[in-house]
């Protein structure tokens, strides 16, 4: 955790407890093989992202936890989300995306109306996979979009509100596979979801091998003896 984020949290002691909890989750998301993976984060408004960059506390909170970013996002800004064009839309794409909004409002506009929950994320979602290209990008087609509260997750805070945001990752990322993929894209039918490339597919249910009858015994045919008759 950087050193210059909020003083007097510190001296309340809670820095080392903030500091142990994120070396234990650290350390079970590199066991769990996510040490190699890159992870966005993104701020999705109407038809438009912006980045969220390592300045900001949910950047802090991954790079805490040891989660790399992708090359576009590996950097710090100028303190608030940075919009990029459709054009550039790849800039969003890792191998996982934390996806979440703050309803209509913006730096612009930051008293703008709308849900900022995982209820808001998902509708912002539905309008994300209508815009050309994000249907391209890797984490969309391999179902590791990670729909997120933008309350939490694109706003400011301090250290609580980091602790908050490593708490989710730990839940999310190393809960079972198969309720991990909760965002299923437009294309893939409920039946086919989720994708090998996303979890591993459910064992086959056990089957009950009747058990085999035991051959009944024959019993020896009896002799059939002819009486032959005499002259």
């Amino acid at each position: 955790m950087r050193q210059n984020a909020l003083p007097r949290f510190a001296a309340r002691g809670g820095l080392g407890q903030f500091d142990a909890h994120a070396d234990g989750v650290k350390r079970k998301l590199r066991a769990a093989g996510y040490e190699d993976k890159t992870f966005s984060i993104v701020r999705w408004q109407g038809s438009n992202a912006s980045l969220i960059l390592k300045e900001l506390p949910p950047g802090m909170a991954l790079e805490t936890i040891g989660l790399r970013r992708p090359p576009a996002q590996d950097k710090e800004g100028r303190g608030h989300s940075e919009p990029i064009s459709l054009e550039n839309l790849a800039d969003a794409d890792a191998d996982y995306m934390f996806f979440g909004t703050l309803g209509g409002s913006s730096v612009n506009n930051p008293d703008a109306g709308g849900s900022a929950d995982t209820t808001g994320a998902e509708k912002a979602y539905e309008e994300a996979q209508g815009v050309p290209g994000f249907r391209d990008l890797t984490a969309y087609k391999d179902g590791h979009v990670v729909l997120v509260d933008g309350s939490l997750w694109t706003s400011t805070g301090g250290p609580i509100l980091m602790r908050r945001i490593i708490g989710f990752v730990d839940k999310e990322l190393l809960r079972p596979a198969r309720m991990r993929c909760r965002a299923r894209p437009a294309p893939w039918p409920a039946s086919a979801w989720p994708p090998a490339s996303c979890c591993s597919p459910a064992s086959p249910p056990r089957m009950r091998t009747p058990a085999r009858r035991r051959p009944i015994p024959r019993r020896a045919a009896r002799p059939t003896w002819w009486i032959l008759p005499t002259r």
